[in-house]
């Protein structure tokens, strides 16, 4: 059975002259270990797909199944619980709160008595070694250059072992070589195993995955490599 599998997805918005289609009847699964990007111009629908994948943005008509389970048919509680567990996301804005350090700011996700603080300590930093941010634990978001910022919500959006994460757009303005450096990252987590789905604006590192959707006016069919 497929980890993710997305049967005809639509979203439509109202306007004053009618419906514009931000997606439109895409269906389409990927595997446990897939790396997937979602390519295309300005207002494709991309992070629109993104978000209803990520169960933040509940879609017209369709079906959207993790892990066996059509997760718009559960009731919104019991969604944000599955998300929480299941899924890691990493907005454009990155969302770092600023007065938290870093190894705070990757502890926000753990909810009250889940694990001990130690607990909680020991998987932020865990994940932060990943990211090679260790040693700036202690150091305010501020304090950090653009590309550390990403890292740190990667960190976050990951540091509780989701089965998937997914990233809206890395950070258009890093400088190429910073650019590579988050895709190798994200190309690392993805060979432990966990099936990674992100944004771009452009096909530059399409090569970094396995599987490829190219949309165009909410339409798009998987392309695989």
């Amino acid at each position: 059975m497929s980890q993710i599998e997305i049967k005809d997805l639509q979203k439509y918005y109202p306007t004053q002259s009618g419906f514009v289609k931000a997606i439109d009847g895409i269906s389409f699964s990927l595997e446990k270990g897939d790396f997937c990007m979602i390519t295309g111009d300005e207002s494709s629908g991309k992070s629109t797909l993104l978000t209803m994948l990520g169960g933040l943005n509940r879609p017209t008509s369709g079906s959207i199944i993790v892990d066996g389970t059509d997760i718009y048919t559960l009731e919104t509680e019991h969604l944000a619980d599955f998300r929480h567990k299941n899924l890691g996301f990493m907005f454009p804005s990155f969302q770092l709160l600023p007065f938290l350090t870093v190894l705070e700011n990757v502890m926000l996700p753990f909810v009250t008595n889940e694990h001990s603080l130690e607990e909680q300590k020991e998987m932020a930093l865990s994940v932060l070694r990943k990211v090679y941010l260790y040693y700036k634990s202690g150091m305010l978001p501020g304090s950090l250059n653009r590309g550390e910022q990403q890292r740190v919500a990667i960190a976050r959006a990951m540091v509780k072992n989701p089965g998937s994460i997914l990233i809206d757009e890395p950070d258009p303005n890093l400088d190429s070589a910073t650019s590579v450096g988050i895709m190798e990252l994200l190309k690392e987590l993805n060979e432990e195993g966990r099936t990674i789905i992100t944004v771009h604006h452009n096909r530059d590192f399409e090569g970094y995955a396995n599987r490829i959707i190219n949309l165009c006016g909410g339409k798009g069919e998987l392309e695989y490599k």
